[in-house]
């Protein structure tokens, strides 16, 4: 079983940034399977954690239940080859939920560090599709007004049974 965890963000800022990429899908045949989850901050990148994923679900619960509220900035709608993200500023409570992530699921689970977790870059995906299609996306959202500053108090965990995007689906909130 595939694992995901995300700082799940405000419902009206998802309404505000869904509605544009929703008329961009359309025009532009864009696949919008990442919107069965709702958006949120990508803490790791989601990996299998086998048939002891209720235990590894446990351990996540169990690190992260110490956090408390805390905002994010988002800086720009940018593309990453075949991804739309909104890139957010780095800040201490990211990289510290990041970290214990990474750390503590080695040491209790033996769960290595992806290559992209070694420089992970905090972002909130809306697309994934090809490049020549993001582009124009990302040139359609060329000012699109994102807030100075998103409260984040609610981590979400997500598994799916093959890691596809659009498979996953929300199996626990942690309030903070």
């Amino acid at each position: 079983m595939y694992v995901w965890i995300g700082c799940k963000l405000p419902q009206d800022f998802e309404d505000s940034i869904r509605q544009p990429c929703l008329e961009l899908a359309s025009r532009l045949g864009l696949n919008i399977s990442g919107f069965t989850l709702p958006q949120h901050i990508s803490l790791k990148i989601s990996f299998d954690a086998g048939e002891r994923y209720e235990c590894v679900l446990d351990a996540i619960e169990t690190l992260l239940r110490k956090s408390v509220p805390f905002y994010v900035n988002p800086s720009s709608i940018e593309q990453a080859g075949s991804i739309l993200w909104i890139s957010f500023r780095e800040n201490p409570q990211l990289r510290r939920l990041h970290n214990i992530l990474d750390r503590d699921l080695n040491r209790q689970f033996c769960i290595p560090q992806h290559l992209f977790d070694k420089a992970f870059r905090f972002h909130s995906t809306l697309f994934v599709g090809p490049e020549e299609a993001i582009r124009s996306a990302r040139d359609a959202l060329v000012g699109f007004p994102l807030p100075e500053q998103l409260s984040v108090d609610t981590i979400l965990l997500g598994t799916s049974e093959s890691g596809a995007s659009g498979t996953y689906r929300v199996v626990r909130e942690i309030r903070l």
